[in-house]
Formats: C-alpha cells, sequence, structure tokens
C-alpha cells in the first residue's frame, strides 16, 4: 500500500473522464492511504471539461456530470492544498526546472510530504525525466511512450 500521493489534474481528469490510462489511474489510487492535490486542480479540471465539450464535442450532459462527480472527488476525498501556501516552492522548482508554475504545484506538494505524484503529463515527465525530482513521479509509461510523439 501507499501512504499518500498527490493527484495531478491529468489524473483526476482520468478518473472521471475515459483515457487509455484511466483504469491505471484507478487501481494506484487504489492503493493509497490519503489522496491530496492542489486547488488549482479544480480549475484545471474545469477546463479539461471545457476542452471535451468544445474542442472533442463529448455531450454536454455526460462532461457536465463527470465533471460535477470530479469535483465532488477533489472537495470530498482528497485533501486539499492552497496554492499559497506552496507558491513560493513552486516557483523556484519552476525556474529551476524551466517548467510552468501550473506542474510544479503538484511536484512541490509531493516533494514538501516525501510522497508521490500521480501523474499522466507526459510532457511534465519529459521535462523532469533526468532531474533529482524524477524519484517523486509515478507514471504508467515506458520509456520508449515518454520519447514518443
Amino acid at each position: 500500500m501507499l501512504d499518500k500521493v498527490v493527484l495531478d489534474s491529468s489524473a483526476i481528469v482520468a478518473l472521471f473522464f475515459k483515457e487509455r490510462y484511466s483504469d491505471w489511474v484507478e487501481k494506484t489510487i487504489a492503493k493509497a492511504s490519503e489522496l491530496l492535490t492542489v486547488d488549482l486542480a479544480i480549475a484545471e479540471v474545469t477546463n479539461a471539461a471545457w476542452k471535451r465539450v468544445f474542442i472533442f464535442s463529448e455531450s454536454q450532459e455526460v462532461v457536465r456530470d463527470a465533471l460535477e462527480n470530479a469535483i465532488d472527488f477533489i472537495l470530498n476525498v482528497c485533501h486539499i492544498f492552497s496554492s499559497a501556501e506552496l507558491y513560493k516552492d513552486a516557483f523556484e522548482d519552476s525556474l529551476r526546472l524551466k517548467i510552468p508554475i501550473y506542474d510544479t504545484l503538484f511536484l512541490s506538494l509531493a516533494r514538501r510530504l516525501k510522497c508521490g505524484l500521480v501523474t499522466l503529463d507526459k510532457k511534465f515527465i519529459r521535462k523532469i525525466y533526468a532531474s533529482k525530482y524524477a524519484q517523486f513521479i509515478i507514471h504508467p509509461y515506458s520509456v520508449k511512450e515518454l520519447k514518443q510523439d
């Protein structure tokens, strides 16, 4: 069993909107005793729902229901940390790694609590793959998959 894990927005989206690695995320977090995230996840998950309607032409009703379930999960299952608590470390990580603050907020939380960060964000994983921060990342991809695209 994993102790606690941080879920980034991509992992939460995969739980509520069917994606290739949805089952993997579900099985991975089932092993955790505590689920954590950053308040930013609410905005990012909502934005992902918007994309499903406007970019991928998915049913508004279906997406709205999935979004409601996702937000309920964030608010009632996850322990939510404020961006205000994390921004200083996240900003330094962002400068050091040359990646957006949106990603480093979740990474900084995982680092602070010394736990894993569950993510499906290949672009983010690729950017930190060779850094000392890679040890915090929990993802389903093979090295081959990370080199593709």
